[in-house]
């Protein structure tokens, strides 16, 4: 269950398939892959982290469904932080490689649910000096074997 709510998910993936001519708005449904933990001190796992990858089918308003891969780590924030979880991703598809940064926030207990909101900026490719915003649920299997995530994004630039 721990190793479940701590490996956040992945994101995945603005990859945004936009390009400057395309629609601005993408909603995306992830398949996340098995977390890894790594380090994590005492009971509530203090400072723990993750890293884990995903799968991403990418409906781009106007330009259809692509997909993309993606690596993200993700760590816990202190008792009191504005966020529960801090994330950075690498995505890529077809379009270039995106880099995510996201705060997360966690469900109810034990629901493995978490919600997350961030930053993207195009690195390679078509969506290189692109920046937008994304939003994210995730809903992870409380066995630690993956789970799922929805989101929407906009580039803004």
């Amino acid at each position: 269950m721990k190793k479940a709510l701590t490996g956040i998910s992945a994101l995945a993936a603005l990859a945004l398939g936009a390009t400057a001519a395309q629609a601005q708005n993408v909603t995306f449904e992830s398949k996340l892959g098995s977390p890894t933990l790594v380090g994590g001190i005492g009971p509530d796992n203090v400072g723990g982290g993750a890293y884990w990858t995903s799968t991403s089918i990418i409906n781009t308003e106007g330009s259809g469904k692509s997909t993309s891969s993606s690596i993200c780590v993700g760590m816990a924030q202190p008792s009191g932080a504005i966020f529960d979880r801090h994330v950075t991703c690498t995505s890529k598809s077809d379009n270039g490689e995106l880099g995510i940064i996201m705060g997360c926030m966690k469900g109810a207990e034990g629901s493995g649910e978490m919600t997350c909101n961030g930053r993207v900026a195009g690195k390679t490719g078509a969506v290189k000096g692109r920046q937008g915003l994304i939003t994210q649920h995730f809903k992870f299997n409380m066995d630690g074997s993956g789970g799922t995530a929805t989101g929407t994004g906009q580039w803004t630039k």
